[in-house]
């Protein structure tokens, strides 16, 4: 995505091929885009990262 559309972001993720063959399996079982799996696991882990930080008082 050369230019993202206004309230898009680009982002650019590395990801080992190992982990990359497991999650086109499981898109495949759930019956979703893999692009759209790695989406909600990253949102996933937002979320995750966010509560502890406010846990120990961090934020952001």
């Amino acid at each position: 995505m050369a230019n993202p559309k206004k309230g898009e972001i680009q982002l650019n993720v590395e990801i080992p091929k190992v982990v990359k063959k497991q999650l086109y399996i499981e898109a495949i079982e759930q019956e979703i885009s893999a692009k759209k799996l790695i989406v909600k696991y990253l949102k996933k882990g937002l979320k995750e990262d966010y509560a502890k930080r406010k846990d120990k008082g961090l934020g952001f």
